[in-house]
């Protein structure tokens, strides 16, 4: 079956917006696609992708899935920082600003109204920048890939790092039942005179 394969975004201002292929699932897609056009498998490599088929979002297991009777797969680059982790909160902090604005100004003697008023704004600005932050700045990935620095030190009884700078780092409540992850070890020295 004849497939539209659709490129967006700088895929599509370099190679083109629509092409029409016998292919049955993304990954043969981007293969045939890799053969005909220069650079296309390595740019594709580098860059993140919502791969969709038809209207329907795919992760990337279900690259090999065939598409079915569905005749249209899209290739849609992620802009850099695009996150939807604190688009709510950007929402949120804006609307609280307009609110403290909206509130100051129409309690212009009112001591509990501009108090609240600056308590809204305030409220709004630091939500509005921990969503800018958080759709910015990089998730920890806990899933394990990175290699673990497990060299053995004789400080404090053994320690070893079993978790790399920037990972998740679990926290128990209460009574552990079970080892732990040693975060950092450290010692001072102090001359005795």
């Amino acid at each position: 079956m004849l497939r539209k394969i659709k490129l967006y975004g700088y895929l599509k201002e370099k190679y083109g917006e629509e092409y029409l292929l016998a292919v049955d699932s993304p990954a043969e897609a981007v293969r045939a696609l890799g053969i005909q056009l220069p650079g296309f498998k390595a740019l594709v490599r580098k860059g993140e992708f919502h791969v969709l088929i038809g209207d329907k979002k795919i992760d990337e297991t279900e690259l090999t899935i065939t598409a079915g009777t569905i005749d249209t797969i899209h290739f849609v680059p992620l802009a850099v920082g695009s996150k939807d982790d604190g688009i709510l909160k950007v929402i949120l902090g804006v609307v609280l600003i307009g609110v403290g604005f909206a509130v100051g100004a129409g309690a212009v003697a009112g001591t509990f109204a501009a108090t609240f008023s600056n308590q809204l704004i305030v409220m709004g600005a630091g939500m509005l920048l921990n969503g800018i932050g958080q759709m910015l700045s990089p998730t920890p990935d806990s899933g394990g890939n990175e290699p673990v620095d497990t060299k053995q030190s004789f400080m404090f009884g053994n320690p070893q790092n079993v978790t790399e700078e920037g990972n998740i780092i679990p926290c128990a409540y209460g009574t552990p039942w079970c080892g732990s992850l040693v975060i950092s070890a450290g010692f001072d020295v102090k001359e005795v005179i």
